[in-house]
Formats: structure tokens, C-alpha cells, sequence
């Protein structure tokens, strides 16, 4: 992700992953992982009535609460993590790396 104002930081027990909540200048807010590329936009999810900001803490708490999926797709030195969408997404774009792990945010898999 670019440079922007941190808005939250979250470490996992066991230190492997660290999720952002960043404010670009324009005010839109970013999600993602510091150890890869790959990042949602809050105002591309669901908003449901919420503000983006609303919607991002929601993701982030179901995040750092285990009720969504983290994948872990490595390949030739270029990672990607990212929140499951569903089983056949990941399969279908994991064609470039070569294993797919799921874990959750507590280390469990």
C-alpha cells in the first residue's frame, strides 16, 4: 500500500502477519496485509447502511476475532496474503503460485 496515515495496526500472536487500516488523502480507507501487495478499499465492501470506516473495523474485528479466512499463496519470491472470498476464486487465481495455505488470525489452520 502507499504512503497514508495509519489509522490502525494489528500484530498476530505469532508474528507472522500484520493488517493495516490506512486514510488515503482523499479519505478512502485501505485494508491489508503488510506483507503483501494485495489490499480491499472499505467502500468496495458492503456497506450496509455503515461508513466506510464502519465497515472497515467491522472487517478488522472479524478478522482479528477468526471469522474470516486468511490465504497465503506463495510462488517465485512474490507472496500474496489476503482474506478468502471463496475456494474456487482462490484456486482458479492461484494458477502463478505454487501452494495455497489457509490459516486464521490466531495461527490456527
Amino acid at each position: 500500500m502507499t504512503e497514508a496515515e495509519l489509522v490502525a495496526r494489528h500484530v498476530s500472536l505469532d508474528g507472522a502477519l500484520h493488517f493495516r487500516i490506512e486514510r488515503y488523502e482523499d479519505g478512502r480507507l485501505a485494508l491489508g496485509f503488510e506483507e503483501s501487495q494485495w489490499h480491499v478499499h472499505s467502500d468496495m465492501l458492503e456497506p450496509k447502511g455503515r461508513s466506510p470506516e464502519q465497515v472497515a473495523l467491522a472487517l478488522a474485528d472479524d478478522l482479528l476475532n477468526d471469522r474470516l479466512v486468511i490465504v497465503i499463496q506463495t510462488g517465485e519470491g512474490d507472496d500474496r496474503y489476503s482474506i478468502l472470498d471463496t475456494i474456487e476464486d482462490e484456486l482458479e487465481f492461484s494458477g502463478t503460485y505454487a501452494r495455497l495455505e489457509f490459516r486464521f488470525w490466531s495461527g490456527l489452520r
